[in-house]
């Protein structure tokens, strides 16, 4: 495969808040607070702006996620798993836009929690139960997706799984890739 010629970059900014934040994971003992929670703020915003889009570009977010891992693997976990004030991640995003191909990427990093739930208790496989298949590079990316995580988690707040929302949204290809990956029917 063909060398991208441009490699997309976090600002100045985020840099050196990763630097921060990093330092923190690190050694949280010396960590300021202050300095930390302006860190965090920074990140998360440029990191949602870029990866949480409808149209967000995966190759700037793999280079996002390599500048991370530059600094170490504890940062690169800290921030694909970040959550937004309604508990949602990179990945909920993404398959709720059915961003495919950065579903992919962020389970390349083999950081991503998948399992990780949302304010109203979705996870990201509950949420692209939803999602339309239109190829079979989306077929492949969701029953990875379900090989990785527990395909009968309930959410909290009205105990459905991905498999009722899949049927309660007549998604029918999706009931099958659920069924396959072991969703229970009777749960």
């Amino acid at each position: 495969m063909a060398e991208r010629a441009e490699k997309h970059e976090p600002s100045k900014e985020v840099k050196a808040a990763c630097k921060v934040l990093n330092d923190y994971l690190m050694k949280p003992e010396r960590g300021d607070p202050n300095k930390l929670k302006t860190a965090v703020s920074l990140i998360q915003q440029e990191w949602f702006q870029i990866s949480s889009p409808a149209d967000a570009d995966p190759n700037m977010v793999e280079d996002y996620m390599d500048t991370f891992e530059e600094f170490s693997r504890h940062l690169l976990h800290r921030i694909v798993n970040m959550a937004d004030v309604n508990g949602n991640t990179a990945i909920h995003y993404a398959v709720s836009h059915g961003n495919f191909d950065v579903v992919s990427i962020l389970l390349d990093s083999k950081v991503c929690d998948v399992s990780k739930q949302n304010k109203a208790g979705y996870t990201c496989i509950m949420l692209v139960s939803l999602a339309e298949i239109k190829n079979d590079t989306h077929r492949l990316v969701v029953q990875r997706l379900f090989q990785l995580g527990d395909v009968n988690t309930k959410a909290m707040q009205n105990g459905q799984t991905a498999l009722m929302l899949a049927a309660s949204h007549g998604r029918l290809e999706m009931i099958k890739l659920l069924l396959d990956a072991g969703a229970e029917p009777n749960v």
